[in-house]
């Protein structure tokens, strides 16, 4: 079973891997923005078990974060409405990373399956290996330092 993390774990991963502050505040209802970037994460038996998706500034913000590409370099691809190359790349790498993001049992591992970019559309509805499971979601918003903000949503099998 996963819990989803709490805005301090989600800040703590997101802080570490930026190497930027990062404040991370819990929505209450789903973020309105248009959430065009994912990743989706199985167990080690192979099963679907959680989903990311990232609006365009989250992921451009912590892609270039990532690699010390400038902040103003991200804000123009959020301005001109898609990532580089290079910059899906680096938000593919944010994905592996936060694959860690999710409280999982010791027994239980959890890799990236794939990422989802434009111009595939990220599922409405998180197909899960294990039927009858319910689907727990969260939405956060994340400022991160000298970048901007931008938003996640996870999903999880509960």
């Amino acid at each position: 079973m996963i819990k989803l993390p709490t805005a301090f774990q989600v800040s703590d991963c997101v802080r570490r891997l930026t190497r930027r502050d990062a404040t991370v505040t819990v929505l209450a209802k789903p973020a309105t923005a248009k959430l065009a970037f994912a990743g989706t994460f199985h167990s080690g038996d192979g099963l679907l078990v959680a989903m990311c998706a990232a609006d365009l500034a989250l992921a451009a913000y912590t892609g270039a974060a990532l690699a010390l590409i400038p902040a103003d370099s991200a804000q123009e691809r959020v301005r001109s409405g898609a990532l580089d190359e290079m910059m899906q790349e680096n938000f593919a790498e944010v994905l592996n990373v936060l694959s860690r993001i999710f409280v999982v049992p010791e027994t239980t591992r959890m890799a990236l399956l794939e990422p989802i970019f434009p111009p595939r559309a990220v599922p409405e509805m998180l197909e899960l290996g294990v039927p009858g499971t319910s689907i727990l979601r969260a939405d956060y918003a994340i400022d991160i330092g000298g970048y901007g903000v931008g938003h996640l949503a996870l999903w999880g099998m509960a």
